[in-house]
């Protein structure tokens, strides 16, 4: 059976949701086309550093608010009927695990098993732990680090991310195309 890792933040959810939040808590007015990595030191800048030392707990609600893209849904249970079996592996907090699950089940995707690892650098790990050959991403750092470990990546394309450029990476626009780039193996 095939296995497919897939990101939750920025690939099934807008890649700028953060943005106006981000804005209202820096009193910055960085727009999309300004959002150009997913360091948001580089971004907002270090001195707003005390808002990302413990964001995912002191700003949970953020998570909670997150819609899906058009056509994550219709797609995700094409491939489950089509004999992939899904994870979702994310970097947010363990400490909001729960939110995370419970927020899963709101968009209707709750039955799908669910890693928070709270940190990016074991997404490569995990996906090789789970015997996945594929990743869904957006993160570039995050791709990477999945390609060096010969996990083949789907890439969500954002600004943040237009300047990779690798093998064994399909970029794509909209979720209406990955099932399509799933079923060529890349």
């Amino acid at each position: 059976m095939n296995k497919i890792c897939i990101d939750i933040d920025g690939t099934i959810t807008d890649p700028y949701h953060f943005i106006p939040y981000l804005n209202k808590l820096t009193g910055k007015k960085i727009t999309s086309k300004e959002y150009i990595s997913t360091d948001w030191n580089l971004v907002y800048g270090t001195e707003f550093g005390w808002i990302y030392n413990n964001f995912d707990e002191d700003f949970s609600y953020i998570y909670q608010e997150a819609k899906l893209l058009p056509g994550v849904n219709e797609t995700i249970y094409k491939l489950i009927e089509n004999g992939y079996e899904v994870f979702f592996v994310t970097a947010r907090a363990h400490t909001i695990h729960e939110i995370t699950k419970k927020w899963l089940v709101d968009v209707g995707l709750g039955d799908i098993e669910l890693y928070s690892l709270g940190e990016n650098d074991e997404k490569a790990y995990l996906a090789k732990s789970l015997n996945s050959n594929i990743f869904i991403e957006d993160d570039p750092e995050n791709a990477k680090k999945l390609l060096c470990n010969d996990i083949k990546v789907i890439l969500k394309n954002a600004n943040y991310n237009k300047e990779l450029s690798e093998k064994n990476m399909v970029r794509f626009d909209n979720w209406n195309e990955v099932f399509s780039i799933v079923q060529r193996k890349l």
